[in-house]
C-alpha cells in the first residue's frame, strides 16, 4: 500500500514548485522547472513541469499564481480526493477494487494565454488527464473549472 497521506495532502508540494520557478531560465519561450536538487519526492509526482505563455505582458499575473501554486494544487487534490469518495467501491467491469492510485494526478504543465491559465495533469498510475483553469481579475485568481480530458 502506498502512503496515502502524501497524495491527499492538499499541500503535498509544498514550497517545491516556488523554487523550482525562483531558479527557473525564465529567458526561453518554454520554461522548464526541475525539482531542486535537495528535493524527496516520488518522481511521478513531480519530475519537471513545463510552462507556455509566459511574456512580458503577464509576468505579474505569472508571479502572482506561481507563488501560490500549491494552494491552486489543493484545489485540485480535493477535486480528485472527493471524485475518490463518490466513487464505487468495487468496479465490475474490471474486477477489482477501487484504489486511490487510480485517483492519483500530477501536475504537469502549465499554460498562460492572456489573464487564464490551463493546469495540465496527468495519471501516476493510469492513463487519464486533467485540466484545471483559473482566471486572473487583476487582484486574485479565481478556479472556473476543473474537468477531465
Amino acid at each position: 500500500m502506498m502512503n496515502e497521506n502524501l497524495y491527499t495532502d492538499k499541500n503535498r508540494y509544498k514550497d517545491i514548485i516556488v523554487k523550482a520557478w525562483n531558479n527557473a531560465d525564465k529567458s526561453q519561450k518554454t520554461i522548464s522547472l526541475i525539482p531542486p536538487e535537495d528535493v524527496i519526492l516520488p518522481k511521478y509526482l513531480f519530475d519537471g513541469i513545463e510552462i507556455y505563455g509566459v511574456t512580458d505582458k503577464n509576468k505579474k499575473a505569472v508571479d502572482s499564481f506561481m507563488k501560490n501554486i500549491h494552494s491552486y494544487d489543493g484545489m485540485i487534490v480535493a477535486f480528485l480526493i472527493e471524485n475518490y469518495e463518490k466513487a464505487p467501491s468495487f468496479y465490475h467491469a474490471i474486477n477489482r477494487p477501487k484504489v486511490i492510485e487510480d485517483y492519483i494526478q500530477c501536475l504537469s504543465w502549465l499554460e498562460f494565454d492572456g489573464n487564464t491559465v490551463t493546469m495540465g495533469y496527468c495519471g501516476a498510475f493510469v492513463n487519464m488527464e486533467l485540466r484545471a483553469v483559473f482566471e486572473y481579475d487583476g487582484t486574485a485568481w479565481q478556479n472556473k473549472e476543473i474537468y477531465y480530458q
